[in-house]
């Protein structure tokens, strides 16, 4: 289910804002967890530009849905999309012009709670949950998972900026351009999204917003009538939520507004142009376009609109209305809506469960240094990473190493994090395994879930694809090179990771059975069949492109970390350190395993960790004596420049014309150039270190740690750099187009 917002403000130069909320809605039966509300963000423009101003104390939370346990026999997978943070905004403005600001500010707020029965969750009677060490929602220990319960609050923020100047008591308007944020909210059984007006002008405006599904949904719509003065209610049936109810509250009484409703059949990727020609413009006194009327045909129609248009606001007046979604797989019938007052008493009781369970698993008032600000930008991010887990469905499109025309994948689903919900609302399957040492700690069931969804996205061979991108609208967010995803092309196995973090924190170590084992071994074993290097116990990360000639260094995208420097022209005589100690880690791990769900002392992969555990071999393989470091081994050389050169031959008809040029890498010093160790210190050289395979005798030790804690090579006051400073291509880019990313930047890790 989609639902869409539009702004319609009548000014000299009227254009559409609009925000979407991208909603896939579910009937579960699992609540979740609790989170913080966030305040509207201020953006004013000057003539210098946009601002913007945070107000003090701005925390956003989400949560999801908690999950069973994989080892059940069946799963239930929830049904959530992502919430995205208020986009950057930009504005064109003209020099030496005064700026006078004009404001449409629209800030919504979104409560989401399960509700089963709320009565019974405020009344203290538990669920049944399968976990029996898991106590009540109202347990003042709060020993059990809050985070069965769930609040979303999503606020955003639309500015429409007129720039003007006045000129012989004429006043001009200047367009401005703006990038407006996308919004994607998510829902359970019961939602409200309060929407808040405020303008300083006393024109008309429009607010314009619809629901949409695939398929027909709509059965009933109850307009504005006497007996329903303010509330507009539409029916809704779908095989996916089965029935539900969508209420549209007007807060305010005002007798100037205007609602008109309308029901068609729209296909999404054409909606917003469909709906302006749904429109009729009306008099020159009443200057503001209407829906069109159009017959309501009952499960027929797959979109609904509605319009709300304040003809004659008041200056600084503000205007609100709620939108409340309830499913019909609620229990019990809810007394009062949510909305105005049990609006806020729910908000403000599961900010508190929030703010407890955090104190309670975190403890970070405990600890030295840590003051309120540093607290509250812990929560900010915790709810940022658990407010981005989202559930995503459609096919993939994927082709083997030199396939031209990609195959779709089988229609499948996604529960997982993100790595950014407004520039990569996706799966990455490194990032996932990080984003889960942190989210496990906050409920190990929703860490259950997801690494059984990545799981599901096994193929015979045991790949799992790079990035997983379902359907067109994924595909939407995502540039066209990198949509196609290669079969030969791996990632960082960091599930291990996660894996290893909950057998040491689960200490009856039942959390896996053999199934999911079998499915992690035949993971495993794709990784040691495609990803072998030219010698024994070696490993090469595939997907480099050893004939690029635009790249300094053609990038490692495979390994995670994009351009960070390996050798400067691909064979297959590299040997990649990170994925060497990555095979080591998955190695024990999965000897961990079977070893446990055996019960017996050793297995073949335990006996293999021992052998990449060898740090004698490690170091035949990965140490330089003569640059005191692990690093890579290749056919490599750092006399490697971009040089700008004329793009083809020049036109003998257009002499004056400038010849286009571009820029291509050139070898400086060829007999530079053969097979060495690659001389660039970095995160690649503290991968023994950071998966623990040195010896704790280890004589390399001492050297590791000088350099690690050396300011002019890797240390700062603000993390570590992913590059030394010493390196040819620290703060280099790539390209003449693609700026430094692995190289020099922080990361934080631990």
């Amino acid at each position: 289910m989609i639902f869409s917002l539009f702004v319609f403000p009548y000014l000299l130069h009227t254009f559409l804002i609009y925000c979407n909320f991208d909603i896939t809605l579910s009937a579960t039966k699992e609540p979740t967890p609790s989170a913080k509300l966030a305040a509207p963000i201020k953006i004013t423009t000057t003539k210098s530009g946009t601002t913007k101003t945070p107000p003090a104390n701005v925390t956003s939370a989400a949560a999801k849905k908690a999950t069973p346990n994989v080892t059940s026999s069946t799963t239930t997978t929830s049904s959530t999309t992502t919430a995205l943070p208020i986009a950057s905004m930009t504005s064109e403005i003209e020099p030496n012009i005064p700026a006078v600001t004009d404001e449409v500010i629209v800030t919504a707020s979104c409560i989401n709670i399960y509700f089963p029965s709320l009565t019974n969750i405020r009344s203290g009677t538990d669920q049944d949950d399968e976990d029996e060490d898991e106590t009540s929602l109202n347990d003042p220990t709060l020993s059990s998972d809050i985070n069965q319960m769930t609040s979303t609050i999503t606020p955003f923020v639309l500015i429409n900026n007129i720039n003007k100047h006045k000129t012989n008591s004429t006043r001009t308007t200047q367009k401005r351009k703006s990038k407006f944020p996308v919004i994607l909210g998510s829902i359970f059984g019961i939602l409200t999204i309060t929407v808040l007006i405020s303008y300083n002008r006393t024109i008309p405006i429009s607010l314009f917003f619809y629901f949409h599904h695939d398929l027909p949904w709509i059965d009933e719509i109850n307009s504005i009538s006497n007996e329903s003065p303010d509330i507009i209610t539409v029916r809704g049936q779908t095989n996916e939520l089965d029935g539900f109810t969508i209420k549209i509250k007007l807060n305010t009484q005002i007798n100037q507004v205007l609602t008109r409703t309308l029901t068609d059949i729209f296909q999404l990727d054409k909606i917003h142009e469909n709906l302006l020609t749904k429109l009729i413009t009306n008099s020159y006194e009443q200057p503001y376009v209407l829906l069109m009327d159009q017959p309501f045909k009952d499960f027929e129609h797959n979109t609904f609109f509605i319009q709300l248009t304040l003809k004659q606001p008041l200056a600084n007046e503000i205007f609100s209305f709620d939108i409340i979604y309830q499913s019909d797989s609620s229990s019990n019938e809810r007394e009062q809506d949510l909305t105005g007052y049990y609006f806020n008493e729910e908000i403000n009781r599961l900010q508190k469960q929030f703010d407890e369970r955090f104190e309670n698993i975190f403890q970070l008032k405990t600890k030295q240094n840590i003051d309120i600000k540093k607290i509250h930008f812990a929560k900010s991010t915790l709810s940022n990473l658990i407010g981005g887990i989202s559930y995503f469905t459609g096919k993939s499109l994927v082709a083997k190493a030199n396939q031209k025309i990609p195959d779709e994948y089988w229609s499948t689903s996604l529960y997982t994090a993100v790595p950014s919900r407004s520039f990569f609302p996706r799966g990455f399957l490194w990032d996932e395994g990080f984003h889960n040492l942190l989210i496990a700690r906050w409920n190990k069931n929703i860490t259950m879930e997801i690494l059984s969804h990545w799981f599901d996205m096994l193929n015979d061979n045991g790949w799992i694809p790079r990035e997983v991108i379902l359907g067109d609208e994924a595909r939407a967010r995502v540039p066209a090179e990198f949509i196609v995803q290669y079969t030969n092309n791996a990632n960082p196995p960091t599930f291990f990771l996660t894996i290893e973090y909950l057998l040491k924190t689960n200490s009856n170590n039942h959390l896996f059975n053999l199934p999911f084992i079998q499915r992690l071994e035949k993971w495993y074993q794709w990784y040691n069949r495609t990803q072998y290097g030219s010698q024994p116990l070696t490993y090469r990360w595939r997907g480099r492109n050893a004939s690029s000639i635009y790249e300094l260094n053609p990038k490692t995208l495979t390994s995670g970390l994009d351009d960070y420097p390996r050798a400067s022209h691909p064979t297959d005589a590299e040997r990649h350190l990170d994925l060497r100690c990555w095979m080591t880690l998955a190695s024990t791990i999965i000897g961990k395993l079977y070893s446990i769900i055996n019960n017996e002392q050793t297995n073949k992969y335990l006996n293999y960790a021992k052998l990449l555990l060898n740090n004698e071999q490690l170091d035949q393989l990965h140490w330089s004596e003569q640059y005191g470091m692990y690093a890579d081994y290749g056919l490599h050389t750092d006399y490697v420049q971009l040089q700008r050169v004329p793009m083809g031959k020049p036109n003998p008809q257009q002499p004056q014309q400038p010849q286009p040029t571009h820029m291509i890498r050139q070898v400086t010093r060829q007999s530079d150039l053969n097979l060495k160790y690659v001389k660039h210190f970095g995160y690649v050289s503290l991968f023994p270190l950071m998966t623990r395979i040195l010896d704790p005798q280890s004589s390399k030790l001492e050297k590791i740690f000088n350099d690690l804690q050396n300011p002019s090579l890797l240390w700062t006051q603000y993390g570590v750099r992913s590059l030394a400073q010493t390196s040819p291509l620290y703060g280099v880019r790539n390209t003449e187009h693609d700026p430094p990313y692995w190289r020099g930047r922080y990361y934080s890790f631990n």
